[in-house]
């Protein structure tokens, strides 16, 4: 025989013949020790702490610039609520009433480094929607003159922003 007819007939007699069948077993659950299942409980939880603590880290960041900067910027909101109670405001009509009628509210504006409307202005937005010792300072529409404020008393803030709280406790 020569040897393309062998390679010939072995290739034929492979077609001829079956494959065994192939039986796969159902998958079955894999059921960790109690031991793995305590350590991956415990993996999960480190996770789930440093998780938080990244989300505390973000919040952070996202606030970095809000609030008052220190004790004169929470005296002077409180003092622009003296002087003004709870009617709406423009930065220009406070600092022209602290010029010519309220010490106490000239005082406090250069305590808290504010010079202008303008330096006043960047002060409320930097408070706006937060409550600073129980005022709560809101932009509340704009003018011709500006920006027109309002505050109000309330209850604190529950984020704990401006009193100084940790916000993590409740």
């Amino acid at each position: 025989m020569d040897e393309t007819n062998v390679v010939q007939r072995l290739l034929d007699a492979g077609s001829r013949v079956e494959a065994p069948a192939m039986r796969i077993a159902p998958a079955r659950p894999v059921v960790a020790p109690a031991s793995s299942t305590e350590e991956l409980l415990v993996e999960i939880r480190a996770e789930q702490v440093r998780q938080g603590a990244l989300l505390e880290r973000i919040l952070r960041l996202l606030e970095h610039g809000r609030g008052p900067r220190d004790d004169a910027d929470r005296r002077l909101v409180l003092a622009i609520l003296e002087s003004v109670g709870d009617r709406p405001f423009t930065c220009t009509d406070v600092v022209q009433h602290a010029q010519l009628a309220d010490s106490g509210l000239r005082d406090a504006l250069l305590g808290a480094d504010v010079d202008t409307a303008r330096d006043l202005g960047a002060l409320l937005r930097r408070l706006h929607g937060i409550t600073v010792d129980g005022v709560r300072v809101d932009r509340v529409d704009a003018s011709r003159a500006g920006a027109v404020w309002s505050l109000r008393l309330c209850e604190s803030d529950s984020r704990g922003l401006a009193s100084g709280e940790d916000p993590s406790h409740d």
